[in-house]
């Protein structure tokens, strides 16, 4: 059973973290059982729990880990509450060959550190993610005056670089629209554009349409080795049920998780993990529901598919696909 803390004055309240420590079994953890815990970890932890900003705590020669509300979403739907508790070189295994220096460097010479929109990428949400973070390692020192934990006071930056990022992209595109002087040039150069923010648009396929013929032709592709469907000499019937006739009939988007069609297993860097989905958008004319072209984005490998993705993709199309049918004038 596990030991809960004595008395009404040590993390009083609710909270799911509050509660989660107060409950957990420590002493099955070499943290040991909180009546043995020396008043500087009790006070570490109170620090940590109560405060609103994302922190973390490892303690001990183990790592043993303690967090926060605020940190608690960071570690996604599949890590919480195992972090709880766990030793920080298990659990962090994939990251620990860039922070296992930093905390070696609290643990064993008391130095701080600080890092600025620094790329540690954690698994969570089934993947290998694309994480940025701000964050400060400090030592906390135990009642005996040694080094008795690291404490982090950390804040998740991904949203924030991902839409700088993505925001250069889009001026770019615009950008680009003033030296296309044909439909042709605009495909290429869109095309080129979004390839170059390869951490979001690993690679770029565009389709002309001919709705009255039912036929595509591959116009623009950002690497040789993503071939798609077609060339640019010959054009190709859209065969009825395929994912390509299915965003000219309906003129939605639509998501593929199977790329045998258009490029198959390939990498391209920065990740070393194959593209294994993209999303298909439709190209129209102003004022006209029918596609006249089809973008096949691939999507990144470390990167979940969520709405300010979206977003991104959808404010690029529309911006590219207005400068491609001003060329058609």
């Amino acid at each position: 059973m596990a030991e809960r803390f004595s008395g009404n004055t040590f993390l009083p309240g609710p909270g799911e973290m509050r509660t989660a420590i107060r409950e957990f079994d420590w002493a099955r953890t070499p943290a040991g059982p909180v009546a043995a815990w020396s008043n500087s970890l009790r006070n570490t932890v109170n620090l940590v729990v109560n405060s609103r900003h994302p922190m973390f705590l490892w303690w001990g020669p183990h790592l043993v880990q303690f967090y926060n509300d605020a940190y608690r979403p960071s570690l996604g739907q599949d890590r919480h509450p195992a972090a709880l508790g766990a030793s920080g070189r298990e659990f962090w295994s994939e990251i620990w060959p860039i922070i296992g220096p930093q905390v070696e460097a609290v643990m064993e010479r008391g130095e701080s550190t600080w890092h600025e929109d620094h790329l540690v990428p954690i698994l969570r949400n089934g993947r290998l993610e694309e994480v940025y973070w701000t964050y400060g390692y400090s030592p906390v020192w135990d009642d005996d005056g040694r080094i008795g934990g690291t404490l982090v006071v950390v804040q998740e930056q991904t949203a924030r670089v991902l839409a700088g990022r993505r925001v250069l992209t889009l001026r770019n595109l615009a950008a680009s629209a003033s030296v296309n002087r044909t439909q042709a040039q605009a495909w290429i150069t869109g095309v080129e554009v979004l390839a170059s923010n390869p951490h979001d648009v690993p690679w770029a396929l565009g389709y002309a349409i001919d709705p009255e013929t039912s036929t595509a032709r591959l116009v623009a592709q950002s690497h040789a080795d993503v071939a798609g469907r077609g060339s640019p000499d010959e054009a190709f019937e859209i065969e009825a049920g395929s994912v390509l006739r299915r965003v000219v009939e309906t003129g939605e988007a639509e998501l593929l998780s199977d790329l045998r069609e258009f490029a198959g297993d390939v990498v391209v860097a920065p990740w070393p993990e194959a593209v294994g989905t993209a999303w298909l958008v439709p190209i129209r004319r102003a004022r006209s529901g029918v596609p006249y072209g089809i973008l096949v984005v691939g999507l990144s490998p470390r990167l979940p598919f969520n709405e300010d993705y979206r977003n991104f993709l959808a404010t690029a199309v529309a911006s590219w696909s207005a400068a491609a049918a001003r060329k058609l004038r």
